[in-house]
């Protein structure tokens, strides 16, 4: 039987190192064998605003995908540019026309009346390029070249379904046109909410927080199914929006790639969870940004070594405000037992988790999001060690008893986890992490999408 195909409106996409391009590429790979043929449209490697893309990712990419890669058009950066020069010339020819004699009494005029002048400037163009290219992301400059991409997608091969993933959210405003424009049933699958905390940017002014709701309503009041990827985000769904909306929300938990296993396998130690010399070596593979924070971690595992305890930490991923990082281990004598590596292509970092005794996941300021790397981890049967508060990430830990939970603020409790995941490896080929394979197989959960887009094809033939 012929594949009916999809389109797929998917702005991080391999090879973007990004977290978000793993659960789409999942989705991509298999959704062949039920039945389903990805048209996916994406951006240019060079126009990412990410870290340094990883070609390692394309090779599992199936070799028959059809990708569409589209630029995305950034204007307000050449007008800053233009802007910037226009005020420095300015500047400079104010200085070049003050006569050598002016007096001292006018000069204070002149240099505060342009700061002044300047600071009135700035804040009126970020007010302008806030209105204008950055809601509901800095991506808006995508949906233009995407919908220009994917008409003729559209018109070749005739596709049954659109379905979006984000963040970036201007992925399902460029759904919301197609499905205007083609008439196409529409899934939507919202990684993270952008309309309410903690993702709405906290200085976010009136008007643009009013046009964040107003945009999340209209892309779930006209989608024909709202994919979430935990049970917390989707009651937090349900309980935002009026009862009309509830029925099409649905969960499809992020998973892990079942074809890993072998790769997997074949990197870890033949002594399998056991540590070598005693040792309790951590790693966490994952950028350290916004609310993450490696410092009470780090004192934890300082505290571990004054103890006696032969313990290490490894971190691989970008780290904001790295310096001052770097410092504070000085300062704390910890810079020989934390290692700070940038981001390593993804066969390098599996190999990196692969000879740690102890996996790390680290998901502060939100209770009902889980990172998409624990999934993976699942596949080394590792210990992990969760610095979070309670929510979604510490329910799927302690229900499949993978291992413990900490709070990520306090290095005392971190310090007691580690210890306790690190006497309990023994138990790392336990029923619980048989049933945590089984309910996360990417391959099962993209049978679940698949079934999704069958019934909104369904519900369209219906009279």
């Amino acid at each position: 039987m012929q594949p009916r195909s999809v389109l797929m409106l998917c702005h991080t996409f391999p090879p973007a190192a990004a977290a978000g391009s793993f659960r789409v590429l999942r989705f991509a790979k298999f959704l062949p064998e039920y039945g389903w043929q990805p048209l996916i449209v994406s951006v240019r490697p060079g126009s990412y605003r990410v870290p340094r893309p990883d070609e390692s990712l394309m090779q599992w990419v199936a070799g028959d995908a059809i990708i569409h890669r589209t630029t995305v058009w950034r204007p307000m950066l050449s007008l800053k540019k233009i802007v910037k020069s226009m005020i420095l010339r300015c500047r400079g020819g104010v200085t070049q026309r003050e006569s050598p004699d002016v007096s001292r009494r006018s000069l204070p005029a002149v240099e505060c009346s342009f700061p002044t002048l300047w600071t009135r400037m700035s804040n009126t163009f970020r007010s302008l390029e806030s209105l204008l290219l950055a809601t509901p992301d800095t991506e808006v400059g995508w949906i233009l070249p995407a919908v220009s991409a994917a008409l003729p997608l559209i018109r070749r091969y005739h596709p049954e379904v659109i379905y979006t993933t984000g963040p970036p959210h201007s992925a399902h405003l460029i759904g919301l046109i197609l499905k205007a424009v083609a008439g196409i049933p529409l899934v939507t699958d919202l990684r993270d909410p952008w309309a309410r905390p903690p993702w709405r940017s906290a200085n976010a002014t009136c008007w643009r927080d009013t046009a964040q709701h107003w945009l999340e309503y209209l892309c779930v009041r006209f989608s024909d199914r709202v994919v979430l990827n935990t049970v917390q985000l989707e009651k937090e769904f349900r309980g935002a929006y009026p009862q009309s909306c509830r029925s099409k929300f649905l969960v499809v938990p992020n998973g892990y790639d079942p074809d890993l296993s072998k790769k997997i396998t074949e990197l870890l130690p033949a002594n399998g969870c056991s540590s070598v010399n005693g040792r309790i070596h951590l790693c966490h593979a994952g950028g350290i940004y916004g609310k993450r924070d490696l410092r009470p971690l780090a004192v934890a595992v300082g505290k571990l070594v004054e103890s006696g305890l032969n313990v290490s930490l490894h971190q691989i991923g970008v780290v904001s405000g790295r310096a001052e990082l770097a410092g504070f281990l000085r300062e704390k004598g910890l810079e020989t037992v934390v290692s700070l590596t940038d981001q390593l292509s993804y066969e390098e970092t599996l190999e990196q988790i692969a000879n740690a005794e102890i996996a790390l996941v680290i998901q502060p300021g939100t209770s009902i999001q889980v990172p998409g790397k624990l999934y993976e981890l699942l596949l080394f049967r590792k210990p992990i060690v969760a610095l979070t508060e309670r929510g979604a990430t510490a329910e799927v830990i302690e229900r499949f008893g993978l291992g413990v939970v900490a709070p990520p603020d306090n290095p005392g409790a971190i310090a007691s986890a580690i210890l306790h995941a690190a006497n309990g490896r023994s138990g790392c080929c336990r029923s619980g992490w048989e049933e945590a394979l089984n309910a996360f197989d990417g391959r099962k959960l993209t049978g679940t999408l698949a079934e999704v887009f069958e019934e909104v094809v369904g519900d369209r033939a219906k009279p």
